[in-house]
């Protein structure tokens, strides 16, 4: 478990992770279904045999989205476009890519694969469904082959919608990026449509809530804020990826670092290092060589308790030849790399030896200098 984030399987080498909202919709959906959907158009059948229907449903709209996304990382992999995992959520799923396509075809058949899977998918189930009426009419069946189809159809019309980050607006990006040879006035235009589409949907949102529609309304707004929350913050760090482009790791980096024996207690390096510097975390280094990552993170998995019987070395992160960076290397890298394993800081090391290390605060800080020199 990553955060609010749940790794259930890996498949063809990606991990597939579920935030805990997934738990949340999952339950609204089989719910929805068992008690108005499925009774509303198969009446009189037993309540046990609804919230199968829903269940079931549920189950199989999740793996729906889940070979939509795998279809989407497919290309991304063929592309050789690194990339963390895919994470379902509560309005969908997100194939997430450290780097962006090199150029707009690959967008383009990243963006499509996704809506040509659902299109396979909502045909597969409405043939089922045909299938199911002619030879084997039982309304369970029937019932959950429908829901299937038209929801998967629902997802080709949401995503085919020309709006960034969803399907169809990657595919407006794609063709802008053709037509103008510029991703990031591509992303912009594409963005800023997103956006729109997001403030459509609280709208009619707010509108439904007005003609007592409560429960539609309240979705279409939840919908539209994170629409216009997703456009925003694609272009934002498609900007970020930008600015720093070209940057190396020594520009960034902190010089004054502060590491930590491996033979203290985890009470020292509470009180010592974490309440006096108040950083996140701390490189360990015994005898001038680094030898593990020790975190906030860290130190919770150990109980109040024990803090003072602890070792540093008992605790840390082994691990770290992943997270080690040059001072030579783009910071579009380092980056990258933060944002893969879901760490805020890296050691930088030069010939074995540690000079630096670099956090996100100083990628903000180098945004924040490069912002204003552009001004000028």
């Amino acid at each position: 478990m990553n955060g609010r984030n749940i790794k259930i399987a890996k498949i063809l080498g990606i991990p597939i992770k579920i935030n805990i909202s997934w738990i949340f919709i999952f339950l609204l959906i089989s719910w929805t279904l068992a008690i108005g959907y499925f009774p509303s158009d198969y009446p009189g059948l037993p309540k046990i045999t609804y919230w199968l229907m829903g269940i079931i449903s549920a189950i199989l709209l999740f793996i729906s989205l889940l070979i939509h996304e795998l279809s989407h990382s497919f290309f991304v992999l063929r592309y050789n476009i690194p990339m963390q995992g895919i994470t379902l959520f509560i309005f969908g799923g997100a194939a997430e890519m450290t780097e962006e396509p090199k150029n707009p075809r690959q967008e383009f058949t990243i963006a499509i694969a996704g809506l040509i899977a659902s299109f396979v998918l909502g045909f597969f189930f409405l043939f089922l469904f045909f299938l199911t009426k002619i030879y084997y009419p039982k309304p369970a069946l029937l019932g959950v082959f429908k829901y299937l189809a038209i929801i998967n159809f629902i997802l080709i019309g949401f995503n085919i919608l020309p709006g960034f980050p969803l399907d169809g607006g990657r595919i407006l990006r794609a063709l802008l990026w053709y037509i103008k040879g510029n991703l990031r006035e591509a992303t912009r235009i594409a963005s800023n449509v997103g956006s729109f589409f997001g403030g459509v949907l609280i709208f009619f949102g707010l509108l439904s809530i007005f003609f007592g529609n409560f429960i539609n309304g309240i979705w279409l707004i939840f919908i539209g804020f994170f629409l216009m929350n997703a456009a925003r913050m694609s272009y934002q760090q498609l900007i970020a990826r930008e600015l720093l482009e070209g940057i190396p790791v020594s520009k960034v980096m902190s010089t004054d670092v502060k590491s930590v024996s491996p033979d203290i207690s985890v009470e020292d390096l509470v009180n010592d290092h974490f309440f006096k510097c108040f950083h996140h975390g701390f490189p360990v280094v015994k005898k001038g060589k680094l030898v593990g990552m020790v975190t906030i993170q860290d130190v919770k998995k150990v109980t109040h308790e024990k803090w003072k019987e602890t070792k540093v070395s008992e605790i840390m992160d082994r691990d770290i030849e992943k997270l080690i960076v040059s001072p030579e290397e783009d910071a579009i890298r380092a980056l990258s790399i933060m944002s893969k394993y879901k760490v805020g800081r890296l050691p930088v090391l030069d010939k074995g030896k540690l000079v630096g290390i670099i956090a996100r605060r100083d990628f903000m800080q180098c945004l924040e200098i490069k912002v204003e020199l552009d001004k000028v």
